[in-house]
């Protein structure tokens, strides 16, 4: 296997005991796309893409130490830290990063490739560039299905509570022995409510 990424997802929620010749070749070939397309259920092919996007960036960026944990939906979270990005136009789409102060300082240094040693507006810029990244690869998959979305400036909350009738995907990534949270929503009608702002 190529890639380790999926491999404890996998063992956690895969059905049945043994897996196909075809999801051992993908498994073989270890390309996210089909990893995704294969392995996980999700209610919209829109968040099926969107999660392709997701990881394949976070692996680009962060290295082979990243690992799919989880995949949940929720229709409350609540958290110490998100940078988050809203998209509109066709749909409405909300992505967030959420975790501790530690594990998305080590995630900004590790984006930069620079040592940060506290939450300063560098940590703060690596932390929205990543985010940018992430969600521009998604919005051009979009537009390539004629789905025009608008991307709005990330932005920074503190001690974070998240909303939504419907819910929401919460995605967890192992990283490096931490984890952190992804939020994705698209067209729910999410809601967040924080102590403070930071950008």
């Amino acid at each position: 296997m190529k890639d380790m990424m999926f491999g404890g997802y996998i063992a956690r929620n895969h059905v049945g005991n043994n897996l196909t010749d075809r999801e051992l070749r993908v498994l073989k070939d270890g390309d996210i796309d089909a990893m995704v397309s294969t392995f996980v259920k999700m209610r919209q092919e829109e968040y099926i893409l969107q999660l392709k996007c997701v990881l394949k960036s976070l692996k680009h960026y962060l290295g082979d130490e990243m690992t799919l944990e989880k995949i949940t939906i929720k229709e409350e979270y609540e958290g110490d830290f998100i940078g988050s990005q809203m998209m509109d136009g066709d749909m409405d789409i909300f992505f967030g990063i959420i975790g501790s102060d530690e594990v998305l300082l080590k995630v900004a240094s590790d984006f930069a490739m620079e040592d940060f040693q506290e939450f300063d507006m560098d940590a703060y810029d690596a932390v929205c560039e990543l985010i940018n990244c992430t969600n521009g690869a998604f919005a051009t998959r979009l537009c390539d299905d004629d789905i025009d979305v608008v991307l709005y400036p990330p932005v920074f909350y503190d001690n974070v509570h998240i909303t939504s009738e419907k819910g929401f995907y919460v995605v967890t990534i192992g990283y490096e022995g931490s984890q952190f949270d992804l939020i994705m929503a698209i067209n729910e009608n999410v809601e967040l409510a924080s102590q403070e702002t930071y950008l």
